[in-house]
């Protein structure tokens, strides 16, 4: 048989090889997309779980407007940097990706379980945060005006799940920010950019910023882990030069 008819039309083998042809591309091109999707996920996980960014965080807060909303702005001070540029010791900085993947959105603190380990961990970090006052130390040095006030931080890791990659942040606040954040309501606050429609991060970073007061007001800057404490605040002293302009 060298031909077929279907619906009037007369199919030769020719034409019944294309079309099988097609079929065999329409089934691969599937397989390949579905191959294709899985990759791109295997390669965003593997993405965010590269926790060997770090990034400094501080904050402004507003006073209250008339319903009693304060507004919380969150600025970076500095760049998103290799953690390997940030951190000197090589086993500070292993202590510390080992805590941070245990960190999730509820979990936010890098917390090892060893308290020696945690302060040494915390040694690094304050050098970290203490770049950014070499000028402020430069000019007292120099006898220059300054304004030096008491700065706390406190290292977290960022969850998977919102997106973007993973990576660690040093979360920094003053002593009245983590005053105002202890004492004013949660569900009274606004943030900077949300155009009504509040991000996770955002809110979270209210509960974040109420347990590092919480933890540096009654427990001495620790939190219970294990049977034990460790540290989650640390405390530098920023040094910023005075414009005499």
């Amino acid at each position: 048989m060298n031909s077929i008819s279907v619906f009037g039309w007369t199919l030769y083998p020719i034409h019944i090889q294309l079309i099988q042809l097609g079929f065999v591309v329409l089934a691969s091109g599937g397989l390949l997309g579905i191959l294709y999707r899985s990759l791109k996920a295997m390669w965003s996980e593997r993405k965010n779980l590269q926790l060997d960014h770090y990034l400094d965080t501080c904050h402004v807060i507003t006073e209250p407007d008339a319903d009693g909303f304060r507004t919380l702005k969150i600025r970076d001070h500095g760049n998103v940097e290799r953690l390997e540029t940030v951190f000197r010791g090589t086993k500070e900085r292993q202590w510390l990706l080992a805590a941070a993947r245990a960190c999730d959105w509820t979990h936010r603190f890098a917390k090892d379980t060893d308290a020696t380990r945690q302060a040494r961990i915390y040694h690094n970090a304050r050098h970290a945060v203490n770049r950014h006052f070499v000028a402020g130390v430069n000019a007292r040095q120099a006898g220059l005006p300054v304004v030096a006030y008491d700065l706390y931080f406190s290292l977290t890791g960022a969850d998977a799940a919102v997106g973007g990659v993973r990576m660690i942040r040093n979360i920094e606040a003053t002593r009245e920010q983590l005053e105002i954040v202890y004492s004013h309501p949660r569900d009274k606050w606004k943030f900077e950019g949300d155009m009504g429609k509040p991000q996770p991060d955002h809110q979270v970073r209210i509960e974040t910023l109420w347990q590092m007061a919480d933890a540096l007001f009654n427990h001495n800057g620790c939190r219970q882990l294990n049977g034990g404490w460790v540290k989650i605040v640390g405390w530098t002293e920023a040094v910023v030069p005075v414009n005499a302009s």
